[in-house]
């Protein structure tokens, strides 16, 4: 029962910083910091995140067009927080999960990879919203 509470309790250390290329300001943003749920979807807690960057953000940016990316990796809206912290920090020729922590994700604006993320942060809650019902 223990493990099971430790499980649906559990957090991720997370910091958010802006892309290098899309910072329009002379100084960088400060990160963002924030604990994600595991068991939650990054649409459902990063309207805070979007709201902190959009100033920075190049002119054009809206917050519908944000996506994060993690070493260089987009992260995929539909997969929830904890099975993208586990896929993406974990393997054989990288450390365990606890040097990797707080998560490291690079906020972004501009140029996203269509090919590998499809539709939108929108789209995203609506699909979490129709899979919970």
């Amino acid at each position: 029962a223990e493990a099971r509470e430790l499980a649906w309790a559990g957090c991720i250390p997370a910091v958010f910083s802006l892309a290098q290329d899309e910072v329009t300001t002379l100084e960088p943003p400060p990160c963002y910091h924030a604990n994600l749920p595991r068991q939650s979807w990054l649409p459902l807690v990063t309207g805070e995140v979007v709201e902190h960057f959009l100033p920075f953000a190049p002119p054009m940016a809206r917050a519908s067009s944000m996506w994060m990316q993690c070493r260089g990796e987009p992260l995929r809206w539909q997969v929830p927080v904890g099975v993208l912290f586990d896929l993406l920090t974990s393997g054989d020729d990288q450390p365990g999960n606890g040097d990797m922590l707080p998560w490291q994700l690079t906020v972004r604006f501009q140029a996203r990879p269509t090919d590998q993320l499809r539709g939108s942060v929108d789209d995203a809650k609506a699909l979490v919203r129709s899979a919970l019902k």
